[in-house]
């Protein structure tokens, strides 16, 4: 009987350790889970500081070239009005009526 008590304590002790193994690679992991968990919450911060920056940037040049468009569209039309008024009256005649291939002419009222 006692070779039994042995072989129950023995084994008893082999559970112990195979739970004691478990637990620390149970451990293990969580210690691993919690430094990726860190390590990503400093990528956010790091991309959240990044966007931050570009992202203004970015709209500021956006704008300023919307600027320049509407500049450059106001000075065409306004330009393109000032010839429409500098023309001699009359001399819409002599220009090239002839169709050009892709281009429309349209008949200007007199």
């Amino acid at each position: 009987m006692a070779k039994t008590i042995g072989c129950a304590t023995e084994q008893h002790k082999i559970d112990q350790l195979k739970l004691q193994a478990r637990s620390k690679a149970v451990d293990n992991l969580i210690a691993g889970l919690k430094i990726q968990t860190e390590n990503m919450k400093n990528k956010e911060r790091e991309n959240r500081g990044k966007i931050a920056f570009v992202v203004p940037t970015q709209q500021k040049y956006v704008i300023s070239v919307e600027r320049q468009q509407k500049i450059k569209e106001e000075l065409y039309l306004y330009l393109l009005n000032k010839k429409e008024e500098n023309e001699p009256v009359g001399c819409h005649h002599f220009r090239n009526t002839a169709p050009q291939p892709g281009r429309t002419v349209e008949k200007r009222a007199a």
